[in-house]
């Protein structure tokens, strides 16, 4: 029972732009931890090619979230896509690869939030 947030790199410009209020990922992430449905938790997952870049400490603040957990950026997209309940996400692939497979995707963009489930 669990949601996926792909992080994104950043800097980047689709997130910068079209995600301004989003671009904090670790209030993006605590918002979204404490919005998601109890007893469901966030897996957060950053990207491949911005390992290394991101400070120990987000990951630690991450980590004490009750229902967050970071996963290895190279856990395989499809396996965890099969048994979540939806990507939760800024501008990624995994979002593009979640609605492929029926799964639902809630997209940020700028001051607006849309589900890919309400088309």
């Amino acid at each position: 029972d669990y949601y996926i947030f792909p992080m994104h790199f950043q800097p980047e410009a689709s997130t910068s732009a079209q995600a301004t209020y989003f671009c904090d990922l670790e209030n993006t992430v605590r918002n979204i931890a404490f919005s998601i449905p109890f007893p469901s938790k966030l897996l957060v997952k950053e990207h491949p090619h911005a390992v290394g870049l991101t400070p120990k400490s987000f990951y630690r603040k991450v980590s004490l979230l009750p229902n967050c957990e970071v996963i290895s950026p190279f856990t395989n997209n499809i396996s965890l896509l099969e048994n979540s309940r939806g990507v939760i996400t800024l501008t990624s692939t995994l979002g593009l690869q979640a609605a492929i497979l029926g799964k639902p995707v809630y997209c940020f963009l700028e001051s607006v939030s849309f589900s890919l489930d309400m088309f």
